[in-house]
């Protein structure tokens, strides 16, 4: 590892120490400084070990105090009032010394029990897509309209979203997300009763390991899942990608959750109306153990129609907590069993 990835986890350490997030801490007030970082070596892959390549991004979330300065770390709990809510967004991004760019663009979105909530970023104007360049400022202020009905809300960001990465050198994420309960909810505890059983397929060759990623072949054609490094997917006119997804998590005790997720997609850095005209959906593929996955895989369909132009695009997808079983036990003051969104890494997809 590098001087320079060793620096950037001695400031991480350095970071979660000042927020009083360890093993160990007891209050409420503790939180999680949420990291997703794709390390690719070369010599992985059979090449050259003086190719490598990592990218990092980093987030947490805080209170904002009446003189709108930063307050005391949000935590994975927090009560939400009818009305204006405001918390501080802080990010980091560290990009591949590969990657060229003067900016560092990240983009936000907020999801709420699997619909994407307008919000204010920096006392801006309240749309469902925010972004800022991160070099301008480390803390931006983030305000919705809240009420006691809400359950789960998350924050997602994408650090260069437009950014298309190379193949064989590092295929990476740059999604971070930081979800948190809201305990005046009386709702937390309801079962969804929203699943569509038809995106479901069996899929016995991935049980023992789950999967989330896009594919050009469907499992109903092909048991087995491809996954991209070398070259890039290539679609005719009348091709589709796939996105699939067996995911689940446990708790402390190593005990599958069973957890509902919203699942979005992104496409050239904006999230698409891919589920029959919805841009979230909800999945459930609870696992049975740590060890193995759901015998049900959830896959869904995208045209190449949604490739609005011909050449390179990136895929991507996210999934989020949309209801966790006995969340406010699930959930510890300095863990977030259950509470973590995932993202696939982009895909490149060219459309001939």
């Amino acid at each position: 590892m590098n001087k320079r990835i060793t620096l950037i986890y001695l400031l991480l350490i350095i970071s979660v120490l000042l927020c009083g997030c360890t093993d160990n801490a007891a209050s409420d007030n503790s939180s999680e400084i949420e990291v997703l970082e794709k390390l690719t070596s070369a010599s992985d892959n059979n090449e050259s070990d003086n190719e490598s390549f990592d990218f990092f991004v980093a987030m947490n979330l805080s209170k904002l105090n009446a003189d709108n300065s930063t307050g005391e770390p949000l935590g994975f709990k927090y009560e939400i009032d009818d009305g204006l809510v405001s918390i501080v967004l802080e990010t980091t991004v560290s990009p591949d010394s590969s990657i060229q760019s003067d900016k560092l663009p990240v983009r936000v979105w907020l999801i709420c029990d699997n619909k994407l909530l307008p919000f204010s970023l920096d006392g801006g104007e309240f749309k469902e897509t925010n972004e800022y360049d991160e070099s301008e400022g480390y803390s931006h202020i983030i305000s919705f309209n809240g009420n006691k009905d809400m359950r789960f809300v998350t924050v997602v960001i994408s650090a260069l979203p437009d950014h298309i990465p190379e193949l064989k050198l590092g295929l990476y994420t740059g999604i971070c997300t930081y979800t948190f309960v809201n305990t005046s909810s009386n709702s937390l505890d309801i079962i969804p009763d929203t699943i569509d059983e038809n995106n479901y397929l069996m899929t016995p060759a991935i049980i023992r390991r789950g999967c989330f990623d896009f594919d050009k072949s469907s499992f109903e054609n092909d048991s087995e899942a491809h996954f991209q490094f070398y070259e890039d997917f290539i679609l005719k006119e009348n091709d589709n990608m796939y996105i699939k997804i067996n995911r689940d998590q446990v708790n402390d005790e190593q005990e599958p959750l069973g957890i509902y997720y919203s699942l979005l997609t992104i496409c050239d850095g904006e999230i698409i109306p891919v589920f029959n005209g919805n841009k979230t959906i909800i999945v459930h593929t609870p696992f049975t153990s740590e060890l193995k996955a759901c015998d049900k895989t959830f896959e869904y369909a995208i045209p190449s129609t949604f490739l609005k132009s011909k050449g390179m695009h990136i895929l991507q997808a996210v999934a989020v907590p949309y209801y966790i079983p006995n969340a406010l036990d699930n959930i510890k003051n300095n863990t977030s069993y259950g509470y973590n969104g995932s993202s696939t890494n982009k895909t490149r997809v060219v459309k001939e």
